[in-house]
């Protein structure tokens, strides 16, 4: 779990709560945030292991599997190994694992008396694992080192890393070894994952791996030089001639990298390998990398790359087109990802046949421009015994019954019968008007997952029961099926499905059950409009239930004796028999109910309760099976006729939700006479109250409320809170949310612990009464009739905002200045004939955030109001039209002031006015709707050494950032720290190369927009003044017109043509000098002795898109010196 991710334990831990009083729960992590975020009650850190658990965990993997008593001589020379272990739990692990290989006597004293464990190998490097790295073969160890250049805490995949492995030649197999590279890979990867050098990962499922740290440690230290990485901090990699593989890891995508780091790259004469690895499957597209994608790929050579054996370009949205070049020559290739099939010269799908050894997975798209059946035929599918999945992808446009020349479309996807070695297959928009006849015959196909959809054309199912080998069955979008029956089942009955999944069938009325799902796991159905029933009645193993928007499902009786999990939302009627069902055992139990008036009765006691638009609320709300189980109940747009029969609602309830319903004086009084001593959140929003009604209650009935709200509550008048004297729930702190109350009056809170009030939109409030002191954080908006009672503000305050209450202007009677815990104060739109503030000694020394928003007759700021603010840290100054700054400085005192806002000061001028040049700590400056700004400053920037962040936005008369420019002190030259500068709507503002913008070392972002003066100079002076600004600060863009561009237009157009022709001279190239080693989403890896290929590898490397991987065949007579070249003690020993 991430630190931040609060959100997400609060969804782990609400089922969580159900457990047995007294449980506990026991999270472990390296990272000690974490137990902040979780609320822990308690945080225990963990010592070293006792010598005793170090020699049971050493056992146990040393001697697994094995009698230790057969090994008595081992256990002494054992128990020392172990007490150098220094009781790490890690060390022992890799220790262990190592000696459980070795059963010689002599190969346990040579691990316990090596000199290893007296070497220095830096302050992270334990000896134990270093010893343990020592025993690796060579070729390991080279692959271990190999991962150095992931960033720590990286996820990686197994065969991605296996793949990288490949293409830098780091396996060697033996002569007689007639095992494919892939599997040499997998066995030397599986053996580092025996040996602790990787371990699972926790946080993503499948095949992803992490190394612990101090393994990663481990790796960059025998790595060396050999490895560096540019990742998004400030460091810049260390790069020596030794250099060999480039890793670029980034996570920033609002602003671009400093390209600066890339120059240490010159460095490295043996440069082989650039990797740009991402942190995330969720990648931008940008425009360079889709220009090169389409432009490039399509006019590939692609029948040189001989040695090619991995082609992956899966998701690259962008490419419309192959090359139509050659692909059928690669013989070696052995992983096709995407096949996308051309129009009439374009690619055809017959190209496969000369691909027997493709396994995996393959995405054939653009079916529709298959118009041969003998070029179906051609492809050969049949014989691809090493695929195990195939996706055969016609068009979403392509679902109207269109004919293909010369064949139909079924006579087509008939002659693409795969081989019983397929898994997985997927049928998606195909526009036949029936399914070919190999699909669902068990003799020709052993398929576990199967899934139709957008088959639109087809009115029937094929005979999928009789796969009998079918696990997960998914059928979606088939909108011309109308009925379901027996052809769906054929001759069988499903014997072996798991999971079954019906998603937006349009038109499907009735389905004719004729057979049983003896081991249906799992029954999802979703947007069916039409579906009347029945379902299957019987389904003895059902664990998990959803029915999403079927309303017109309705059937009298459903068996599920094994249901776990259930979700109905929008749906008729459905009476489950769940025999002897232990309803605490279901993990999430919701049921939403809307607009069906036969509901009278409910199904099953859910955990959460949705019920809207229901005519029979009171007799849902009274049955018996609600008196149980149930944590949520919402209630929505429902009107309630009548009072309760019964008294109180269901005790086990801890979130209750009432939203805009009618007569709600029936059901309030009713709902706070109720004990629920496990409610936490209670909320009302909208509804109506036909007489007015004043709310009182106290904190005795729900003892564990933490958030309290009302929202547009019509007709409440008074709202009274209170608590008995020494009850022990008083120890509960409340939240309370108050708003669009339009007749609410007063509110009172006697002895209440507040964390927060904030109340909003509640025009003839006068009175907030009784709060108690402990209350941290207040918001009073929209309240114009508002008065503080005599006492003032709570005196624990930290939070104070006060918006449009005309009666609340901060005055010398409410003690602010002795509010020794307010850091942040907010004042809005409030008292018009407010003209100066803040006066002298109002607000405290505490402050650390002020805002001043919407006074619109404020005039002037108090220089002595503010000189006391020394611990200031944000000052917003926002729409104050008649705000005018006096030459005195009036800023200069907040000499901790980290970032200031001026928006909508239409008077300003210039800065100097509020004594900007005397914020030496500034580090964010933001300056918006400031119509008369022409400069910044008189006086220069030179003091501003902090400022990292300058933005200014439509300044119409800015042209200068300053107002003289001399050599010495004015100008940008002095803002060292500065990352980002965005100008945008200036249309006045002259080129900033004068105010010295080619001087600004640090900066990462140039951001400017509709400046029509800068864009006007840039084409005037074209690309010579763009090529000095570009190389000097290697990052910066200019954006007009909302289209990202690199630089002025002269020199854009011509950086991509380029890129655009070393890609083209690249790769037409490859099979005569260069060898591609690996293309990884174009993480680029170029083998080549020539320094300008190596160039060349770094500058293509940088884009951005996922291309294709090529690896180098098993049998290619192409030498490569192990990653350590021939430097064989970098990673260690050499081989015994």
């Amino acid at each position: 779990m991430e630190p931040s991710d609060g959100e997400g334990w609060d969804r782990l831990r609400t089922p969580l709560l159900a457990a047995a009083q007294g449980s506990k729960i026991v999270v472990t992590s390296r990272n000690e945030s974490i137990a902040t975020t979780m609320r822990a009650v308690q945080t225990r850190h963990l010592g070293q292991l006792s010598p005793q658990n170090c020699w049971r965990l050493f056992e146990k993997l040393a001697f697994e599997d094995r009698d230790s008593n057969a090994f008595l001589e081992l256990e002494p020379i054992g128990r020392q190994i172990v007490d150098k272990c220094q009781g790490l739990p890690l060390a022992v692990k890799a220790l262990g694992r190592l000696l459980h290989s070795k059963v010689e006597k002599r190969e346990w004293e040579n691990v316990l008396n090596s000199e290893i464990w007296h070497l220095r190998s830096g302050p992270e490097i334990l000896p134990s694992l270093r010893l343990s790295y020592h025993h690796l073969s060579l070729p390991l160890k080279h692959c271990f080192a190999y991962c150095s250049i992931f960033p720590r805490n990286h996820e990686f995949d197994k065969e991605k890393l296996i793949l990288l492995w490949m293409a830098e030649g780091l396996l060697h197999p033996q002569l007689s070894d007639r095992r494919r590279m892939e599997e040499i890979g997998e066995s030397y990867f599986d053996e580092l994952l025996a040996k602790s050098f990787f371990q699972k990962s926790i946080r993503k499922k499948g095949s992803c791996f992490v190394m612990h740290d101090l393994i990663h440690e481990l790796a960059q230290h025998v790595s060396g030089d050999f490895c560096a990485r540019v990742e998004d901090d400030d460091k810049v990699p260390k790069v020596s001639e030794k250099t060999r593989h480039f890793l670029y890891f980034k996570t920033d995508y609002d602003q671009m990298v400093a390209f600066k780091k890339f120059e240490a790259i010159t460095k490295a004469q043996s440069l082989h390998t650039f990797l740009d690895v991402k942190p995330s499957q969720y990648e931008p597209s940008y425009i360079l990398s889709k220009r090169v994608l389409q432009d490039i790929l399509p006019k590939m050579r692609m029948g040189k790359l001989i040695n090619l054996r991995h082609l992956d370009i899966f998701g690259c949205d962008s490419l419309k087109e192959m090359s139509n070049h050659g692909i059928g020559q690669l013989k070696s290739l052995q992983r096709l990802t995407y096949f996308i099939v051309g129009q009439k010269s374009g690619l055809k799908i017959g190209e496969l046949r000369e691909l027997p050894e493709i396994r995996g997975a393959l995405y054939i798209s653009n079916m529709k421009n298959v118009v041969s059946v003998n070029d179906a035929l051609q492809a050969n599918m049949k014989d691809k015994s090493y695929l195990d999945e195939l996706i055969l992808d016609w068009d979403d446009r392509c679902t109207d019954g269109v004919i293909q020349s010369g064949s139909t479309i079924h006579d087509i996807l008939n002659k693409l019968l795969p081989h019983p070695n397929l898994k997985q297959l997927s049928i998606r928009n195909y526009p036949g008007v029936r399914f070919p006849n190999w699909l669902g015959n068990p003799l020709v196909l052993n398929l576990v997952s199967l899934e139709l959809r957008g088959c639109g054309n087809c009115s029937t199912l094929p005979p999928l029961g009789q796969l009998t080998h079918l696990k997960y069955l998914q059928i979606s979008r088939m909108n011309g099926v109308e009925c379901v029956g027996s052809e769906f089942h054929g001759n069988a009955s499903f014997q072996s499905l798991e999971t079954l999944s019906f998603e937006d069938m349009l038109n499907w009325e009735k389905w004719l059950c004729c057979e049983e799902f003896p081991h249906l796991r799992k029954l999802s159905m979703r947007c069916c409009p039409k579906l009347t029933g029945k379902l299957p009645e019987q389904l003895l193993s059902l664990e998990e239930l959803q029915i999403y928007n079927c309303p017109q499902l309705l059937m009298t009786s459903l068996t599920v004796l094994a249901i776990r999990e259930l979700k109905m939302v929008n749906f008729g009627k459905l009476q489950l028999q769940m025999v002897a069902c232990d309803f605490i055992a279901l993990q999430t139990s919701e049921i939403e109910i809307l607009d069906v008036s036969q509901w009278k009765q409910l199904p099953v006691a859910p955990h959460q309760l949705s019920i809207r638009k229901c005519d029979y609320v009171e007799s849902l709300l009274e049955e018996e099976i609600l008196q149980s189980n149930i944590y949520d109940l919402k209630i929505y747009d429902c009107s309630f006729s009548r009072s309760l029969h019964i008294v109180g609602l269901p005790t086990t309830l801890r979130s209750l939700s009432i939203s805009q319903c009618s007569k709600l004086e029936f059901l309030l009084p009713e709902l706070f006479r109720c004990h629920l001593p496990a409610l936490q959140r209670l909320r009302i929003f909208g509804g109506v109250i036909d007489d007015s009604l004043s709310l009182s209650f106290s904190l005795d009935i729900f003892p564990e409320l933490t958030h309290f709200a009302i929202n547009g509550l019509k007709g409440l008048r008074k709202l009274f809170i209170s608590i008995s004297e020494g009850d022990p729930t008083s120890l509960c702190v409340l939240g309370i949310h108050i708003q669009e109350c339009p007749n609410l009056e007063s509110i009172e809170l006697p002895g209440i612990k507040l964390e927060y009030c904030w109340i909003s939109s509640c025009s003839k409030l006068r009175s907030l009464a009784a709060m108690h002191s402990s209350i941290q954080e207040l918001c009073l908006w929209d309240c114009p009739e508002l008065l503080f009672q005599r006492e003032g503000v709570p005196s624990n305050l930290s939070e104070l905002v006060i918006g449009n209450c005309n009666q609340l202007m901060p005055q010398m009677e409410w003690g602010l200045q002795r509010l020794t815990s307010l850091t942040r104060l907010r004042m809005e739109g409030s008292c018009a004939d407010f003209e100066l503030f803040p006066k002298e000694c109002l607000l405290p020394y505490s402050l650390t955030c002020l805002e001043i928003v919407e006074l619109p007759n404020l005039k002037s700021l108090d220089n002595w109001g503010l000189q006391q603010l020394t611990s200031l840290l944000e000052l917003g100054i926002i729409n104050c039209p008649e705000l005018q700054f006096s030459t005195g400085s009036v800023l200069q005192h907040l000499i901790s002031l980290k970032e200031l806002r001026i928006d909508g000061c239409p008077r300003l001028q210039s800065l100097t006015e509020v004594g900007l040049q005397q914020l030496t700590s500034l580090e964010r400056l933001y300056i918006h709707n400031c119509h008369e700004l022409q400069y910044l400053t008189e006086v220069g920037l030179q003091h501003l050494t902090s400022l990292e962040t300058l933005y200014i936005n439509n300044c119409p008369k800015l042209q200068h950032l300053t107002k003289q420019r001399l050599q010495d002190s004015r100008g940008l030259q002095h803002l060292i720290s500065l990352k980002y500068l965005g100008v945008e709507n200036c249309p006045m503002l002259q080129s900033l190369k004068k105010d010295g913008l080619q001087h600004l070392t640090s900066l990462k972002a140039l951001d400017i927009r509709n400046c029509r003066s800068v864009s006007a100079m840039s084409k005037a002076k074209g690309k010579a003044e763009a090529e000095d600004i570009m190389y000097k600060n290697r990052g910066i863009s200019i954006e007009e017109d909302n289209i990202r561009k690199y630089t002025a237009p002269a020199y854009r157009a011509a950086e991509v043509e380029r890129k655009t022709m070393l890609f083209d001279k690249a790769f037409s190239e490859v099979g005569a000098q260069t060898t591609i080693a690996s293309l990884l989403g174009l993480e680029m890896v170029i083998t080549t002795n020539q320094p300008q290929k190596q160039l060349l590898a770094l500058k293509l490397g940088i884009l951005e898109q996922r291309v294709f991987t090529a690896t180098p065949a098993a049998s290619s007579n192409i030498s490569r010196p192990p990653i350590g070249g021939n430097n064989a003690q970098l990673f260690g020993d050499k081989e015994d």
